[in-house]
C-alpha cells in the first residue's frame, strides 16, 4: 500500500473517539461514494470523484449484479449495497493486522465488495422489490473470489435498525451533507454526543425551546440529505401504510417512491421547486414514520395482551390439573382407608 492508502486504513481502524469516528466516517465515504470533504472559505464543502478505490467497488458490484434481472437499476442496487455495507460495518469489524497485511487495496476491496453481495444478494433483492425466484440459483452460485487478500467477514455485525428508524445506523455518514454548520453541529451534539438539550441552550445563550424548534429544522435537513436513501429503503413501508396518510400525501409519496425520475424532473412535472418537493416529501415521510410507530406500538401491545392471555389460561390449566390430581389422591385415599377398615 501507498502512504494515503495506508492513511485511510488507519482511519477506518482508529474509530474509539468521536473526533476519531468522523475520520473513519470520512475515509469510508472516500471509498464507498468517493466523498472528499474540503475546507473553503470556512465552509465544508464536499465533492465527488471516481478514485481507483470508489472505481474497484463499482466494478465488484456491477460485475456480481449482471443480466436482466438487474438490467438499468445499478444505481439503486449500490445505494442499497452501501447502506448495508456501512450498517455492518464490515472494514471496520475487519482485524486491524489483517487490514494492516493488505498488498492491494483495490484488488482487496473489490474481492471483499464481491462476496459481500453474493451473500447478501438474496436481502438486496428484498429491499428493492426484485423477486429472484429460480433466478436466484442461476445468478447466486455462493462462489467467492479466489483471493489471498480475501477478507473473512466478521460474524458481529452492527444489527440493522427497524425500518422506520434505519437513518441512525449510518447517520454519521449524511450529517455532513448538510450546508448549515449549525445545523450539523446540532445534531452531532444532540443526536450523536446526547449532550443535554439545557446544556445547548445555556452554550447557544437561547432558550430550550429555540433548540428544539432548531433541531427540528436540522433534523428535516438531514432527512433532506437523506432523501435518496429513503427513497430505496422506505418502499415497503409507505405500501404498508399508504392507506393511513391523506390523499394528499399518498399522491405525493406515491410520486417520490416510484415515479423513478430525479427530484428536479418530479418537482417540474408537479409544477414545485425542487426545494419545495423534497421539504413536502420530508413532512409526508415523517407522517409515515409517526403512523409506523404508532401501529408498531399497538401491534407490540396487542401481542403483550395476547401474552398475558396465554400465561392467564395457562394457569388456570395447571390449577385445574393441580386440583384434579388432589381430588384423585384424596379418593385414593379415601379409597385405601375403606380397604384398611374392610380388611380390620
Amino acid at each position: 500500500m501507498n502512504a494515503r492508502e495506508k492513511q485511510l486504513i488507519e482511519g477506518i481502524i482508529h474509530h474509539e473517539t468521536e473526533k476519531e469516528k468522523k475520520i473513519r466516517d470520512r475515509c469510508l465515504r472516500l471509498l464507498l461514494r468517493g466523498e472528499i470533504e474540503e475546507v473553503i472559505d470556512d465552509k465544508h464543502i464536499i465533492r465527488c470523484e471516481n478514485n481507483p478505490y470508489f472505481v474497484a467497488i463499482q466494478n465488484a458490484v456491477r460485475d456480481c449484479f449482471l443480466g436482466d434481472l438487474y438490467k438499468g437499476r445499478f444505481t439503486e442496487i449500490y445505494n442499497v449495497f452501501a447502506s448495508l455495507f456501512i450498517a455492518e460495518q464490515v472494514l471496520v469489524n475487519t482485524n486491524p493486522k489483517k487490514l494492516r497485511e493488505i498488498d492491494n487495496l483495490e484488488k482487496y476491496l473489490y474481492s471483499t465488495v464481491w462476496n459481500f453481495c453474493n451473500k447478501n444478494r438474496k436481502k438486496i433483492c428484498e429491499e428493492l422489490g426484485i423477486e429472484l425466484g429460480y433466478f436466484y440459483e442461476a445468478y447466486d452460485d455462493n462462489s467467492k473470489v479466489d483471493d489471498e487478500d480475501n477478507n473473512k467477514l466478521s460474524d458481529e455485525f452492527v444489527k440493522e435498525s427497524d425500518t422506520a428508524g434505519w437513518a441512525s445506523s449510518f447517520v454519521g455518514s449524511l450529517i455532513d451533507k448538510i450546508s448549515n454548520t449549525y445545523y450539523r453541529e446540532l445534531i452531532y451534539a444532540i443526536f450523536i454526543e446526547d449532550v443535554p438539550v439545557d446544556t445547548m441552550a445555556e452554550e447557544k445563550g437561547k432558550t430550550v425551546d429555540d433548540i428544539y424548534r432548531d433541531f427540528n429544522r436540522a433534523w428535516n435537513k438531514l432527512l433532506q440529505v437523506a432523501l435518496p436513501e429513503i427513497r430505496i429503503r422506505c418502499k415497503s413501508l409507505f405500501k404498508k401504510y399508504e392507506s393511513e396518510l391523506s390523499d394528499e400525501q399518498a399522491c405525493l409519496l406515491n410520486e417520490f417512491f416510484f415515479n423513478g425520475k430525479d427530484f428536479s424532473t418530479i418537482a417540474h412535472s408537479l409544477g414545485m421547486k425542487q426545494d419545495n418537493l423534497e421539504n413536502a416529501v420530508v413532512k409526508a415521510h415523517k407522517v409515515l414514520v409517526k403512523i409506523a410507530k404508532r401501529e408498531a406500538e399497538l401491534d407490540e401491545k396487542e401481542k403483550r395482551k395476547e401474552a398475558r392471555e396465554q400465561r392467564r389460561i395457562e394457569k388456570e390449566e395447571a390449577d385445574r390439573k393441580k386440583k384434579q390430581k388432589r381430588v384423585m389422591n384424596e379418593r385414593n385415599n379415601q379409597f385405601s382407608n375403606s380397604e384398611v377398615i374392610e380388611n380390620s
